[in-house]
């Protein structure tokens, strides 16, 4: 029995990264190709985003984290299936990422077994809940109020705020998103009003701990 190849696509700005998770989905029992891309930029530009099955996506990317690019996935109402497969924990970022319409949420810790795993279980259209995240679930009574207050920002905002982050001017970010200096200027002071920051150095600080850069961009 033949069956037709599910289309992979790996997004994460780690290069080594993406060439052990390619040589792992070697090892998968059914047919896959697999394309990688660094940024959720270079993803959604290129090609091979229509033709994508499931997408395997990071958190920390560049320029646009994986939470927003789950949203916009979901707004697109696109068929592509996402898993995320990042650093941080389930406690972190796994109940926002099903929110935002991840298919799993799996640590790089995890074995491959277990990745074969939630692989079958989304190519069939189901969810894989691991059983942190089933706990999670089971257990969060949390009001939406207890959860960080970037989350209530919409994908635009937050896209926003990690450039900002990432120490990009308004001018820049306008060009970047083919937005003008007017708009990236009014989320910004929505993202300060909502966030409470009285200055850059708050925005920065915020964003690094709640792990939505890794560090400002220098130079």
């Amino acid at each position: 029995m033949s069956y037709q190849s599910t289309r992979i696509s790996i997004i994460d700005d780690h290069t080594l990264f993406r060439e052990g998770l390619i040589s792992i989905l070697n090892d998968f029992p059914k047919p896959v190709e697999v394309f990688e891309f660094s940024s959720a930029k270079t993803f959604l530009e290129s090609s091979n985003f229509h033709k994508t099955d499931i997408a395997i996506i990071d958190i920390s990317l560049p320029e646009k984290n994986g939470l927003t690019l789950l949203k916009e996935l979901t707004q697109q109402r696109s068929s592509i299936k996402p898993i995320i497969l990042s650093l941080f924990s389930a406690k972190d970022y796994g109940l926002q990422a099903i929110k935002f319409g991840a298919m799993a949420y799996l640590n790089k810790a995890t074995a491959s077994e277990e990745l074969f795993t939630c692989l079958n279980t989304v190519m069939d259209n189901k969810m894989y809940l691991t059983s942190e995240i089933s706990l999670l679930l089971a257990t969060n009574y949390k009001s939406e109020r207890d959860n960080p207050p970037h989350l209530l920002l919409s994908s635009r905002e937050l896209e926003v705020l990690q450039l900002l982050g990432e120490g990009f001017r308004p001018i820049d970010i306008a060009k970047k998103l083919f937005l003008s200096i007017k708009t990236i200027s009014t989320y910004k002071a929505r993202i300060f009003n909502r966030l409470h920051f009285k200055n850059n150095n708050d925005l920065i600080t915020y964003c690094m701990r709640h792990h939505i850069i890794d560090s400002p961009v220098t130079g």
